[in-house]
């Protein structure tokens, strides 16, 4: 066993020594062979340590390799993202040109800015006159805020500084000019002309700090930026302007009347907070002139083909007035035959209990309304309402209103009835109710019994509401649509019925309830 160990560990070195003692032939053999063995085992030492040193050298620099060539793959993939992004960019401006609706483009933008810039908010809001003062109405946000913003209004706050109550929004800022900057002579003496003052960003660089900030969501720290633009815009009720004919003309012609329209693009960084560079509210800035570029060009041809439309319309208007002209003798014949059915025979013996008084305005109204509805099955009247489809810009007030009553009367909901800010506007009313308008007023039912009634919806709301906008007045439209006062008259009508039904069935379960 002992000579084993020592053939495995010890013999090695020593027969080299004692090769080395051999050729040296040293004086002081013994001593020869010990220095030679503590050399060997120094020897052995370095060269492990050798061994070592390359393993770990070996093992960082392919580190260090593998780490270039992650930077390397990373580098290469932050440029190429850094590239498809600066690619994204002018290729967006170009596609926006190509949307078909002011919705369409209005919601590119806003989803595009959104994913662009990271941030978890961008909407778009335009500036509405509300009576004497203004709104601002959002109809567009980037997809994950769309439910929580659109439809949503800020109304304008009058006041100064410290008057101005919190939490009531900031944006109407956004449209503030500028004070101007103080005049400058030249050697002269003459004044230099400066640009106008243009509406600047408003900027907000922490929402937390500024009081008058109005949060749609849970108040969180972030930044916010509102950009406003104006352009000319003929999306409003008189944008056709027909002027006098010129001498040897029969008509005038027809010119665009714009007017000045103001929107602001609001990005947030609220919940994500950071603030926004300089490099990327001038992006911004070049996003809405190009929006507001599409937008002109759609109501432009919005303009042009509404032009087609009131010339074609004017057949249209010409065809159904024979149908409305018959009522005022078929009213006669109706309420002669309720009078006739209501008459009691006096040979009838014992003569039966008198009928509760509110039963012959029911029948009578009930009878004339029946002669209205029948007139709204017309054909030609059918087409007279339908063909306003094709009236793409704002119809007066007055008739959206009178639409709307229309609507309710026939138990239309109000999220039907109005836009997703919740105001009654042609266009909502020319998407949602035109097309089904005929079919409702022919079928309307003054004793149909319904759930869910509001107070806005009862028939005292919508009378309040034909009262207090006059819808009654024929002269309130225009002369061009000839089929909106038969329509109006078909209000009050309906209305009359639906009321001296619910005095008559009042009357009938109150005798009931007497005579139980």
């Amino acid at each position: 066993m002992d000579s084993q160990y020592l053939n495995k560990n010890v013999s090695i070195a020593l027969s080299e020594g004692i090769s080395a003692m051999l050729v040296a032939n040293p004086d002081d053999r013994i001593e020869y062979i010990a220095n030679y063995l503590i050399q060997y085992v120094e020897r052995r030492r370095r060269s492990g340590d050798r061994a070592a040193n390359s393993a770990r050298v070996d093992a960082a620099l392919g580190n260090l390799l593998a780490s270039i060539e992650d930077d390397n793959k990373a580098n290469l993939e932050k440029r190429q993202e850094i590239a498809m992004k600066q690619a994204q960019y002018p290729a967006f401006l170009d596609s926006i040109r190509s949307t078909r609706t002011k919705q369409d483009a209005l919601d590119s933008v806003s989803s595009f800015v959104s994913d662009y810039f990271n941030i978890p908010t961008c909407s778009i809001a335009f500036k509405k006159p509300a009576g004497e003062s203004e709104v601002l109405n959002y109809y567009s946000a980037n997809p994950a805020m769309a439910s929580i913003v659109v439809g949503k209004k800020i109304q304008k706050v009058e006041g100064e500084g410290d008057d101005l109550p919190p939490r009531q929004g900031i944006s109407f800022d956004a449209f503030k000019l500028p004070e101007p900057e103080p005049e400058e002579m030249d050697e002269e003496g003459n004044p230099i002309p400066k640009p106008p003052p243009q509406m600047q960003p408003l900027i907000v660089d922490n929402v937390m700090r500024e009081k008058r900030i109005k949060f749609f969501g849970i108040p969180k720290l972030g930044s916010y930026v509102a950009v406003p633009f104006t352009y000319k815009s003929v999306d409003h009720d008189a944008a056709v302007q027909v002027n006098p004919p010129e001498e040897g003309q029969t008509e005038g012609t027809i010119t665009m009347n714009k007017i000045d329209q103001s929107l602001i693009i609001s990005i947030d960084s609220i919940g994500n907070f950071r603030r926004f560079s300089g490099d990327e509210i001038a992006k911004i800035k070049d996003i809405g002139s190009a929006l507001v570029a599409v937008i002109e060009g759609l109501e432009a041809k919005t303009f042009n083909d509404h032009v087609a439309f009131l010339v074609a319309y004017k057949a249209v208007a010409s065809t159904f007035g024979e149908e409305f002209t018959k009522i005022p003798d078929l009213e006669a014949a109706a309420l002669a035959a309720v009078a006739q059915a209501l008459t009691v025979d006096p040979a009838i013996d014992p003569p039966p209990e008198p009928a509760p008084e509110s039963l012959k305005p029911h029948k009578e109204s009930a009878a004339v309304l029946d002669i209205w509805n029948s007139a709204f099955k017309n054909p030609d009247v059918v087409k007279a309402i339908t063909a306003l489809d094709g009236h793409l810009l704002p119809l007066t007030q007055p008739c959206a209103n009178l639409f709307y009553a229309v609507g309710a009367l026939c138990g239309l909901p109000q999220y039907e009835l109005r836009d997703v800010c919740g105001d009654i506007t042609w266009g909502n009313i020319r998407a949602k109710i035109l097309p089904r308008l005929p079919g409702l007023v022919a079928d309307y039912s003054c004793t149909e019994i319904r759930s869910g009634v509001t107070k806005e919806s009862s028939t005292g709301g919508i009378k309040a509401f034909v009262e207090g906008n006059n819808l009654a007045d024929v002269g309130a439209y225009p002369s061009a649509f000839p089929i909106l006062g038969p329509l109006s008259q078909w209000v009050g009508k309906a209305l009359a019925a639906r009321e001296a039904a619910s005095v008559y069935h009042k009357e009938v379960l109150q005798q009931a309830l007497e005579t139980a």
